[in-house]
Formats: structure tokens, C-alpha cells, sequence
């Protein structure tokens, strides 16, 4: 069968690909066509990016485990990358910051937070609550998206700028990661 597969429950037939793979694939075939290689190529694709982006947080996870100290945070621009990070190490203080409210883009909804033990903060300041160093991750595209629409940086960074030293900055293949450090003539000011 073409546009998927049955397989049986014992009880009939179930198929096994969820409705958005579908669509994946008319789409899929409208581009590359009905051969038997070209159909095959999306769950292949598909795998391949899979596997690299779980190399990619392995790599991140390790790094990052290697450079903690016991006050750290780790705060995710969003949840895309905090859910694939949060297989590698459950017990890294890692949150990410939600959805605007009324937004557009796609928030976990309260339940399925406290099923995955993940919590999203609702800003950049309370995700950090005074931390004294802030590991920051989020994607470049993120960050490309805020200039394109005339920011000329990105809101969080913008803030952490200001309360923070940026220590270090790295680039993990598109996805980007700041070490801030508490500025101490910051805190003398307030």
C-alpha cells in the first residue's frame, strides 16, 4: 500500500502512521514523485535529521554537565529545544520560557508539563530568579526571525545583556548557547 500500512491488532487492522505523517507524505509525493525510493526517502530523511539532532543534544548535554556548577540554570527560548534535552539529563535545572498567551505557536498544555516534569516560565526574568550564571539555548533562527521583523536584538537576550555578563556564546550546528554571569556592579546599582 502506498500511503501506508495496516497492522493488525488482534482484534482487525489499526494503521500505524499518525495523521500529520500523511500529510507529510502527499506533500512529499507531490515534490518527488510515487517511486517506490522516493516514498521511502521522507521516513528516511526523517530518521536521519532524528539522529542527528539526538547526536547534537547528546554533545550539548554532555558539555553542559561538564561545566555546571551547583547554582546554574539552563533556561530554553522554547520549548523545541528543551523537550529533546530533557531526555538526556531529567536532574539539569533546565525550564523553558511558554508561549505567549493569545499566541499563535503551538504550548504544552499544563498536563502534559507535569506528565514530562518540565515547567515553563512565563519570561526570561522569572526563569532566571536571580541565578548567579544562566546557560541561554535557543535557535538561530529564533534569533534571525526578531531581526526580521525590525528588532534589532532578540528580547531575552536584550534583558540578560543588561543583568548579566555574557561570558561565552557557541554555535551547536544552529542552535545557540550563552553562558551569562551575574554583574555585580548590575547588583550594586539596584
Amino acid at each position: 500500500m502506498l500511503y501506508g500500512t495496516l497492522a493488525p491488532t488482534g482484534v482487525g487492522s489499526a494503521d500505524i502512521h499518525p495523521l500529520g505523517y500523511y500529510t507529510f507524505l502527499w506533500l512529499w509525493i507531490k515534490a518527488f514523485g510515487e517511486s517506490f525510493v522516493a516514498v521511502r526517502l521522507l521516513s528516511i530523511s526523517a530518521g536521519l535529521v532524528s539522529v542527528t539532532l539526538v547526536y547534537l543534544m547528546k554533545g550539548l548535554d554532555t558539555s553542559l554537565q561538564q561545566r555546571m556548577e551547583p547554582q546554574d540554570v539552563i533556561v530554553h527560548s522554547n520549548k523545541l529545544s528543551m523537550l529533546p534535552a530533557m531526555i538526556f539529563d531529567h536532574n539539569l535545572p533546565q525550564s523553558f520560557i511558554g508561549d505567549q498567551p493569545g499566541s499563535r505557536t503551538d504550548t504544552l498544555a499544563s498536563n502534559a508539563q507535569q506528565v514530562l516534569r518540565i515547567k515553563a516560565d512565563s519570561d526570561i526574568q522569572s526563569a532566571t530568579r536571580n541565578a548567579e550564571r544562566v546557560w541561554f539555548i535557543i535557535y538561530q533562527r529564533s534569533i534571525e526571525e526578531y531581526e526580521a521583523n525590525g528588532f534589532p536584538i532578540h528580547p531575552d537576550i536584550k534583558y540578560l545583556d543588561a543583568e548579566y555578563d555574557l561570558k561565552s556564546e557557541e554555535n551547536w550546528d544552529g542552535l545557540r548557547v550563552f553562558l551569562y554571569s551575574k554583574n555585580p556592579y548590575h547588583c550594586e546599582q539596584t
